[in-house]
């Protein structure tokens, strides 16, 4: 991403696959304004967040790391944001391995997630500490078979469930305790720097602190106790702000590509058929885990993404998506999970397929 003259700036994009990608080299993700070179941050052995006004590119951050950290042989990525708006783009294909592990797109499913973090977190501290004082070492070592976990969260447009949220925030405060030493992390977007929106604990324990555009100056004292003055000028929502040894360093971002998104997502196919949580892990969080893509906000939320993409193929009217549903529903009551279930059709044009089957099994209409 290069400034223009008029402040404004030319996108560069994010540079895309890359082999032996590893959570212990960092999450490049863009490019210093003033020398140019790689602008890289650590998830392995501490927290983050990002504060940024809407249309500040907090998100964009967000898939811009999420691009990176799918193609690592050593880590699973985590998505919380509300109703599956950052993970959408990477589950329209069924995929025999998810790029994101596990998405939660409700203050309750994401409660949930975040209290199994810190299920996992413990149980590595219990069963591997006699191992690490052996070996001195501070952090677990992460690996393929063991991998590190990225909880990255977007805290926008949630629905008001006051006791979701303390859970919420009472295991964030968990994790960021005990969490970073057995490799499992979390890297959040605030839409402001406030106490409302960002805690105290997490502004003293976070490792990479970044800032976008903000409405109010008084963010940017909040956010890492920057001078306004000497804070740089940002273009747009390409241009952030990252605290690098008591200074706010301006780096221009990668932009991600919903075609890029797709790719890399099929790319990483060979990366995650090795990638799995270690037996400890799994076993302190049991069917939690084990169920994540089953309960039924999850579930309602894929079926929507194969339906937009079929409406969308289909040049369906609303009337005529709403048709093809109620088609759905009928066969899957009528004679359970067989033609075309989920688990049969692998691709959008697999779904296209089944529901010209529908129309003529149903005779439901797809016509405007």
């Amino acid at each position: 991403m290069t400034t223009r003259r008029d402040g404004g700036y030319v996108p560069i994009e994010h540079p895309g696959v890359g082999p032996n990608l590893t959570i212990h080299g960092g999450v490049t993700i863009g490019r210093f304004t003033d020398e140019g070179t790689a602008a890289t941050v650590s998830l392995r052995t501490g927290c983050g967040y990002i504060v940024a006004m809407r249309a500040g590119g907090a998100t964009m951050l967000l898939q811009n790391m999420t691009t990176t950290l799918v193609q690592m042989r050593d880590t699973l990525v985590w998505h919380i944001s509300a109703g599956f708006s950052l993970s959408a783009p990477w589950l329209t294909k069924t995929r025999d391995f998810p790029p994101i592990d596990w998405v939660a797109g409700t203050e309750g499913e994401a409660a949930t997630m975040l209290e199994s973090a810190v299920k996992i977190a413990h149980a590595r501290r219990k069963f591997y500490a006699e191992n690490m004082i052996a070996n001195d070492q501070t952090t677990l070592p992460v690996r393929p078979d063991r991998p590190q976990i990225v909880i990255l969260i977007d805290k926008d447009d949630f629905d008001d469930d006051d006791r979701a949220r303390r859970r919420i925030q009472d295991a964030l405060a968990e994790l960021r305790r005990v969490g970073p030493a057995m490799g499992v992390v979390t890297f959040s977007a605030y839409l402001r720097g406030t106490g409302d929106y960002l805690s105290n604990s997490e502004r003293e324990t976070a490792t990479t602190i970044l800032a976008g555009r903000t409405r109010d100056e008084a963010d940017l004292a909040n956010v890492a106790e920057w001078s306004v003055r000497a804070f740089p000028r940002l273009a747009g929502p390409g241009h952030l702000a990252l605290y690098d040894r008591g200074q706010a360093r301006r780096l221009d971002a990668f932009r991600v590509t919903s075609l890029q998104i797709d790719d890399v997502a099929d790319t990483a196919q060979d990366y995650l058929a090795g990638t799995r949580l270690d037996d400890r892990s799994a076993d302190a969080v049991d069917e939690v885990y084990a169920e994540r893509w089953n309960r039924t906000e999850v579930a309602e939320f894929l079926e929507y993404l194969r339906y937009g993409r079929v409406r969308e193929r289909l040049n369906l009217s609303m009337d005529g998506a709403l048709r093809i549903n109620s088609a759905f529903d009928g066969l899957r009551q009528a004679a359970g999970p067989l033609v075309g279930a989920p688990d049969q059709v692998r691709t959008v044009d697999d779904l296209v397929t089944w529901c010209h089957v529908l129309r003529d099994v149903f005779n439901a209409s797809v016509d405007d």
